[in-house]
């Protein structure tokens, strides 16, 4: 989590999907994705996003509240092809 969250460039905002994906082939037939499934993966960056004092977890979102759900973002065209994303901004 610390070289993807280090290496940026998600500032403008990535699909949650996307980056599971990339997290996922990483670990191509290790035994840790049978337990970090994508909701766990998610809730885990989530944490140590906020955990960390130079980066935030969708900022623009941070009035509603402390957790992955109230701090949920769209990103896609507005036509049923939204889905949730993240913007992960230095502070």
């Amino acid at each position: 989590m610390e070289a993807w969250v280090n290496k940026g460039g998600y500032e403008k905002g990535i699909a949650l999907s996307k980056i599971y994906k990339e997290f996922s082939a990483d670990f191509v037939g290790d035994i840790l994705l049978v337990r970090w499934d994508e909701k766990l993966f998610l809730d885990r960056l989530f944490e140590y996003v906020l955990a960390r004092e130079d980066v935030d977890w969708n900022p623009d979102q941070a009035s509603k509240g402390d957790t992955r759900r109230q701090r949920r973002w769209k990103i896609g065209d507005g036509k049923g092809g939204q889905e949730d994303g993240v913007k992960i901004v230095s502070k």
